[in-house]
């Protein structure tokens, strides 16, 4: 695919810019050192030759990643913190329509030590930002706000989002990444590629390269719209029985 030709490799990550460092009062170019290191880091990571999603590495060279740093999945701040930069996010993405625009949040002073614990941290996560949230939106009216119904999608900012875990102890390459982190896609892009029929083409390609760079296909992963989504933001294998411990509420608490 042209979008999707060998030029990662051979340009330079170091010249990557990665846009809205929103909770940093400084701009890019006095982004502190250490930062700037995970920046690079992640750029190498969604760089890597084969890596299987073409949608982050799109992304990556268009200038259309958005990062947020914070320091531990639960502190006290970090579920207002991120939900603020989601609502930035948004009305960036309203500002600068695309297939391919993500936000990630990255926890660079949180420790994993295997993959349960990190779904659970997770969800705490989740659920503690919905909290804040549900104090000024209701949940997306398109997608369900039980997990386990099919039409299920988290909500933030009014808008539905489907989400990329992302940690050192992850069994899946795609997924290990030196710190822990979150990528925000919002699902208005899916239904984008699908509206302009490269939904299935781009599936494809992902589950090829998935195969050259695992050497399986993730079992977790379902088609968008079909099967379960919540179980599948952690990319830990789960059981059938599987039940997220939180439940969210559809509206607006001040309504």
């Amino acid at each position: 695919m042209k979008m999707v030709k060998n030029n990662i490799k051979n340009r330079k990550l170091k010249n990557r810019k990665i846009i809205n460092y929103h909770n940093l009062k400084e701009p890019d170019t006095l982004l502190p050192l250490s930062k700037k290191e995970i920046v690079n880091d992640f750029c190498s990571f969604i760089g890597q030759e084969s890596y299987p999603c073409i949608g982050a590495q799109t992304a990556l060279n268009s200038n259309m990643i958005s990062v947020g740093f914070f320091g531990c999945m639960n502190h006290e701040n970090t579920s207002e913190q991120i939900c603020e930069g989601l609502y930035r996010y948004i009305d960036a993405m309203k500002d600068r329509p695309s297939s391919f625009l993500t936000y990630i949040a990255i926890f660079e002073n949180e420790c994993i030590s295997n993959e349960e614990h990190y779904e659970n941290e997770l969800w705490d996560l989740l659920f503690s930002m919905h909290s804040y949230d549900n104090q000024k939106y209701s949940w997306n009216n398109e997608v369900s706000n039980h997990t386990l119904n099919k039409n299920f999608s988290y909500s933030i900012g009014g808008e539905a989002f489907f989400l990329v875990g992302m940690h050192p102890q992850s069994s899946r390459r795609a997924r290990r990444f030196k710190y822990p982190a979150i990528a925000f896609n919002l699902h208005s892009q899916f239904e984008l590629l699908r509206e302009n029929n490269r939904f299935q083409r781009i599936k494809n390609v992902i589950r090829d390269r998935e195969m050259d760079f695992q050497g399986s296909i993730n079992p977790m992963l379902s088609d968008y719209g079909h099967g379960l989504e919540a179980p599948q933001y952690s990319g830990r294998k789960v059981s059938k029985n599987w039940q997220c411990p939180y439940s969210f509420r559809k509206e607006n608490e001040m309504e």
